[in-house]
């Protein structure tokens, strides 16, 4: 069993175990004697069975006791939501392994991936299912606990996935120096083929070491470490920066980059992490656009509401911090490329690790494949949110919204007059 799921069982063998325990020995008492008694209340006027119900009916996992004819004597709504049991009956899937159970009086655990199994809005994808006699000495009944375990499924997915990617991500430029390393103490008698053999190595080498920065980067991000402590950023500055950055690409390229006027407006951030994430979506417009083209930087005030309005199309793409509301305002920078376009298809997972819609591309370019969810990562970290809309042919447009420097100073004030 997995060490996350050992609290929460832990949690419900303890409080329903004996809840459970407790009601079937009354239930048994009951069936053998038949006392002409009320069920026992307690000072609170609650009937233990009552009691029982209550406890399970509220557990955020499903709860059922089945006996040995296949029938359910207790359940919980989340039992039926996960689809262990129907019309009082345990899932015909389950009752083998319940037999088992009665048979060996042994407690089970094990994981399903039910394909059929819906719960409400989203289907469930993996139960975690604990099987057990309720009392070792009585094997009457078969307590069975049910635990969506969808979100640990899909975390470990992406953690395979993860160091899958990473593994081959590595292995592309470690062999690559290997060979050439290889070839240079082959023959290191002809100049030119060192110095050639020496560049390349040195291109490799470079990527290699690009590729482990962000991905200390994005750990950094995504909670490894603390934060820096946000402060007043002039936009334009952080735009100046970016821009600067990106000049040895701009003339690697052949592609010019066009700058609105200056606006003057102050957010509230990370001057380093904000210059990064500019300067990934410049390079990106950079990468994916042909030689004489142009790329232009723009900034505007918007309001949240006013950028999902325009993101309501299967071209675009949309990244919000959850505390964002529409009536707030945002300070925004756009990116807007005629590049190559992306594909409806693509638009939703441009943002992950490791995804290109171009691989050959991005590679001889240099890309790492982490730019893109650096940046998500960055604006969702600084309260903020990060766009996009493409049409393949036609271009790209990528939108940074951060709030402005005074709705935080002014949020810092009411927070500590009310604290008062």
């Amino acid at each position: 069993m997995k060490a996350e799921y050992l609290p929460l069982v832990a949690l419900v063998t303890f409080i329903l175990g004996v809840l459970l325990g407790a009601f079937c020995h009354r239930l048994g008492t009951h069936l053998l004697e038949r006392p002409a008694q009320a069920d026992h209340h307690d000072d609170t006027g609650i009937s233990e069975l009552e009691a029982l119900r209550r406890i399970s009916a509220s557990a955020p996992f499903g709860v059922a006791l089945v006996d040995r004819m296949q029938d359910v004597v207790l359940m919980n709504e989340q039992a039926h939501l996960l689809g262990i049991v129907a019309d009082r009956h345990i899932h015909e899937k389950l009752w083998s392994t319940v037999e088992q159970v009665f048979s060996s009086r042994e407690p089970v655990t094990f994981h399903l991936q039910p394909k059929t199994f819906y719960r409400i809005a989203k289907p469930v994808e993996s139960l975690l299912i604990i099987m057990k006699p309720l009392v070792e000495e009585d094997s009457q009944f078969v307590v069975i606990y049910c635990i969506d375990a969808t979100e640990e499924a899909r975390l470990e997915k992406t953690r395979r996935d993860f160091v899958a990617n990473v593994s081959h991500e590595l292995k592309t430029p470690v062999g690559a120096i290997s060979l050439l390393a290889e070839a240079l103490l082959t023959d290191v008698s002809d100049p030119a083929q060192v110095d050639y053999f020496a560049t390349k190595l040195h291109t490799e080498s470079m990527r290699l070491s690009q590729l482990i920065s962000e991905l200390m980067e994005l750990s950094r991000l995504q909670g490894a470490e603390k934060l820096p402590d946000p402060e007043v950023i002039e936009l334009d500055a952080v735009v100046a920066e970016a821009l600067s950055r990106s000049r040895h690409s701009q003339d690697k390229y052949d592609v010019t980059v066009r700058l609105d006027t200056h606006e003057g407006l102050l957010v509230w951030g990370d001057r380093t992490l904000l210059v990064m994430a500019l300067h990934n979506l410049i390079e990106n417009a950079i990468l994916y656009s042909d030689g004489g083209k142009q790329v232009v930087v723009s900034r505007e005030r918007m309001l949240v509401e006013t950028l999902r309005e325009r993101m309501s199309s299967p071209n675009a793409y949309m990244a919000l911090n959850h505390a964002l509301r529409d009536e707030q305002e945002l300070y925004v920078v756009q990116v807007t490329d005629k590049g190559v376009g992306i594909s409806p298809k693509h638009i939703n997972r441009i943002f992950e690790r490791f995804y290109r819609v171009d691989k050959a591309r991005s590679r001889g370019r240099g890309g790492t494949g982490l730019g893109l969810a650096i940046v998500k990562q960055i604006a969702l970290n600084m309260g903020g949110a990060v766009t996009v809309w493409s049409k393949p042919g036609v271009g790209s447009t990528f939108t940074l919204g951060f709030l402005p420097a005074e709705t935080h100073e002014l949020s810092a004030v009411i927070s500590t007059e009310e604290n008062a």
